[in-house]
């Protein structure tokens, strides 16, 4: 669970920082294009998280009441 949590946390990190960092390099459209992917990349990052989170509590023998 740490490993997901750290690779999203990096992740963020990436996305809040590259518009600055590529600005120089990148024309806005490819700048934008990287962010859509970044983007994307952690709505999958955070869904294997909450995967990861939900098999840790299964485990631990949390039980669930179904939701109507």
């Amino acid at each position: 669970m740490h490993h997901s949590r750290a690779t999203l946390e990096g992740a963020r990190g990436t996305y809040a920082s590259a518009r600055r960092e590529l600005a120089e390099t990148l024309p806005p459209e490819v700048i934008s294009e990287v962010l859509a992917v970044l983007e994307s990349e952690g709505a999958r990052l955070a869904a294997t998280l909450r995967e990861v989170e939900l098999v840790d509590e299964a485990i631990a023998g949390t039980r669930w009441q179904p939701r109507l």
